[in-house]
């Protein structure tokens, strides 16, 4: 078990890193009351996959109900717990005052997009207390230029369930037009016939295959992107 787990962890570290991406990094700066290292960066993958990453040099003191925050504003407002503030996201809790970790981006709602938000924000919300910002720089990456028209025609996609138990998934498009699905394993080979989209809300039956994930690749007007699914 542990051998067949190693090697899908091999093949969809290399799935991955075949697609090219884009990023945006905030160094972080110090709060009025405490310090703030390292830095932040907000990275879409061309296959769809998007998160919020911090490096190794990542350290702040640890405090009471830490939450990472996207925002328009440098600050959040978080009277009795409850945020605020508009146009900002909550990532939810805090990992780990020091060192590297990850914040999955890629299913939430409202859709972030690559220049969604100027600041990654640190802030204890249960009693409203600022920590710390990181301002996002400028664009980085060969592939920016086309992930900013993918975000485009794909940013009010909705593909459910990413977990499929009765072995069925939904696909939405604002525009099916010119629309293709293939479904890809872990090694990227087309394992079920291509379907043509031709409604807003699609049905894609999944009956044929077995238990593990898989890859759903859409195309559009010669765009792709891709999401991961499993099937329990």
């Amino acid at each position: 078990m542990k051998f067949f787990t190693k090697l899908f962890l091999f093949f969809a570290f290399s799935y991955q890193l075949s697609f090219a991406q884009c990023f945006r990094e905030a160094p972080f700066q110090d709060g009025p009351d405490y310090t703030l290292d390292g830095t932040a960066s907000l990275t879409f993958l061309l296959n769809g996959t998007k998160t919020l990453s911090f490096d190794s040099n990542f350290s702040t003191p640890a405090g009471p109900d830490l939450h990472v925050y996207l925002s328009e504003s440098a600050t959040v407002n978080t009277p009795g717990g409850v945020l605020q503030t508009p146009n900002t996201l909550d990532l939810g809790l805090l990992k780990s005052a020091n060192g590297t970790q990850t914040y999955d981006l890629t299913n939430l709602n409202p859709a972030v997009t690559l220049a969604s938000y100027t600041y990654v924000i640190i802030h204890c919300k249960e009693f409203n207390h600022y920590w710390g910002t990181g301002t996002f720089g400028t664009n980085q990456g060969a592939d920016c230029s086309n992930l900013s028209v993918k975000e485009e025609i794909f940013q009010n996609l909705r593909i459910y369930p990413t977990i499929a138990n009765k072995k069925e998934l939904f696909i939405e498009l604002p525009n099916a037009q010119n629309t293709l699905v293939n479904i890809l394993s872990i090694t990227g080979q087309n394992i079920k016939k291509p379907v043509i989209l031709t409604e807003i809300k699609n049905r894609i039956d999944l009956a044929t295959l077995g238990t593990g994930i898989y890859f759903i690749q859409i195309s559009q007007n010669k765009n792709t992107i891709t999401k991961k699914i499993i099937i329990p």
